[in-house]
């Protein structure tokens, strides 16, 4: 039986962060600038998943979920976003949104819908997320939070 704990990273956990991000083909350059809005899922000493948020006001970018090969399958990628989700909420956002390449039918059965790209809001237009690492054929995806 596989289990997991999800719980925030410490500065301790960037190294295996970054290693799963680059496994998945996910920029991890800037993790450390927003490591409070990320958390981490263990399987003892091994990391089994990852996602972030970067808050930018009321405005959320969903980024770098991430799940080991062993735990695909095993409801971590969506335990991961219902709780970085929740954390979104609880830190004031309302609106979220995340850029993909692979995973647009994982995200849209989480509420997400796809936008076109001048629809895109100016919060991640700014993001580092959006101007430097997502290619142009990301798919961009919103979700209005629950107040």
């Amino acid at each position: 039986m596989v289990s997991w704990s999800i719980q925030r990273p410490t500065a301790a956990d960037l190294a295996a962060i970054r290693g799963l991000l680059a496994a998945s083909n996910l920029p991890s350059e800037d993790v450390a600038e927003h490591l409070d809005h990320f958390l981490s899922a263990w399987d003892g000493k091994r990391l089994a998943g990852v996602v972030g948020m970067e808050i930018h006001n009321t405005g959320g970018l969903l980024r770098s979920l991430a799940v080991d090969p062993a735990y695909r399958g095993t409801g971590l990628g969506k335990a991961l976003t219902q709780k970085i989700l929740s954390h979104a909420i609880s830190n004031g956002v309302t609106n979220a949104g995340l850029l993909t390449t692979t995973a647009a039918n994982f995200f849209a059965r989480h509420g997400f819908l796809p936008i076109l790209r001048e629809e895109i809001p100016e919060w991640i237009k700014t993001s580092k997320e959006y101007r430097l690492y997502c290619p142009s054929t990301a798919v961009c995806m919103i979700k209005q939070l629950a107040r």
